[in-house]
């Protein structure tokens, strides 16, 4: 109960300290993106807050099993953020708004329902550690040497605010040819496998091999993701290195988010108000826009788009596009980047509640994918119930960050989370269990 409270205060602060972050950085400074701002009134506040808050009644904050980590970055990182954009930027009703936020809580609490429930063992082949360890290391240098031998004239490493003319040269290298799937492959799944397995068993080459391998990735096609990864994973890997630290993980991971967005609100020199053009300003940028509100900003405009516009009923996935007739001429990020950018290169890529949810069935399409969404969680944690929490859930980092940007399916199939979910079934128990998952 004691660490419920703290943590009901936390959020609270979160909470305000995001709307302060929108107001006076992101309409501020990139209102032209989308971040308008209107002073909302006293009632849609207090009933914004109220439903942020809500999550508090029933999300677990011990980190009990390896989903648990995705669904407390989908709370700090997605469902607050729609929800306070909905209410601050002025474009839609206070109904529109309640009846979205709504929605949203009700699917949140939807996919924290397998947690209630005890995980079940699924019985699988016996492989050797020798075996798997040698087939794992084999395909990542087949599919690296492909990769590299693919892009031997284009490999660059970017400056992190000037990546997208990287990544438009990177379609026309990977056109005809399969190195587009190798690269997802190993930078979804068999790099974070090395890190992962490194950082649990302190096998520091494991880190360095997997750390290396992002990097050459990144001078590839220039996502962010691919770079930035293996630091997410170090510093995850610190907050759940410890049994207690697990015990209060929600805790943690909420103080170590609030005093980062503080330092780099300090940093771009919002607190005095002042204009900084300097290396903290980029980095907060890139932080307050592309990773902590952006998905926010999707969700409302995905919803705002398909109130005028045909859904596309699961025709976004590419293999039932012929069958189920997809209604637009071009990518659905895509066809919002249009809309409201004027720009097809603006691929306006978004997390599954919007993609595989809003666009497929309009709001009702978010309770839809989230039952798909909490069944998907249930079964990750059930293949990895013999292995240990801190590996599974470090293994699981790149997905998490696929999955509040991208759909669903998209995350399984190019993502690599299938495959993850394949390897933690197959792999064998090499690792010392700290402690049972529920």
């Amino acid at each position: 109960m004691k660490s419920r409270i703290i943590l009901f205060f936390l959020i609270l602060f979160y909470i305000i300290v995001f709307h302060w972050i929108y107001k006076d950085f992101l309409f501020k400074w990139f209102e032209y993106f989308g971040y308008s701002y209107k002073s909302p009134s006293p009632l849609s506040v207090v009933v914004s807050y109220l439903i942020c808050l809500l999550p508090i009644a029933w999300i677990r904050i011990s980190l009990e099993r390896p989903s648990l980590m995705i669904y407390w970055f989908l709370y700090l990182f997605t469902y607050i953020p729609s929800i306070l954009v909905f209410a601050l930027n002025g474009m839609c009703t206070l109904a529109d708004s309640l009846q979205f936020s709504l929605v949203v809580a009700f699917s949140f609490f939807i996919i924290g329902i397998p947690y209630f429930l005890k995980t079940v063992m699924f019985k699988a082949p016996k492989i050797s550690p020798s075996v798997f360890w040698i087939g794992i290391i084999s395909i990542t240098i087949v599919l690296l040497s492909y990769t590299l031998y693919i892009f031997k004239d284009n490999l660059r490493f970017s400056a992190l605010d000037n990546v997208y003319d990287q990544r438009y040269a990177s379609d026309d290298v990977m056109q005809g040819n399969l190195s587009g799937y190798a690269i997802m492959i190993l930078a979804g799944c068999f790099f974070p496998l090395l890190i992962s397995y490194g950082l649990t068993t302190k096998k520091y080459i494991y880190v360095i091999c997997g750390g290396i391998g992002e990097s050459i990735l990144f001078a590839t096609m220039g996502a962010k993701a691919q770079l930035l990864s293996t630091f997410i994973m170090i510093g995850i890997y610190f907050l759940i290195r410890k049994d207690n630290y697990r015990k209060t993980f929600g805790v943690r991971f909420t103080v170590f988010l609030l005093v980062l967005c503080v330092l780099l609100m300090m940093g771009t020199g919002a607190i005095s108000n002042s204009e900084n053009s300097g290396i903290l300003f980029l980095i907060g940028g890139m932080f307050f826009l592309r990773t902590l509100s952006m998905g926010g900003l999707l969700l409302f405009q995905y919803f705002s788009f398909f109130q005028t516009h045909p859904n596309t009923y699961l025709s976004h996935i590419r293999v039932l596009r012929n069958v189920l007739g997809y209604p637009y001429k071009l990518e659905i990020g895509q066809e919002i980047g249009v809309f409201f950018y004027g720009d097809e290169k603006m691929n306006a890529n978004a997390n599954f509640w919007a993609t595989d949810g809003i666009a497929s069935f309009g709001l009702s399409g978010i309770i839809f994918i989230s039952i798909i969404v909490a069944l998907l969680f249930y079964f990750i944690d059930c293949i990895s119930k013999k292995h240990s929490i801190i590996f599974a859930t470090l293994f699981l980092v790149f997905s998490t960050l696929s999955l509040l940007n991208a759909s669903l399916f998209t995350t399984l199939f190019s993502g690599g989370l299938m495959l993850i979910m394949l390897i933690l079934h197959l792999m064998p128990q090499t690792i010392k269990h700290e402690y049972k998952s529920n």
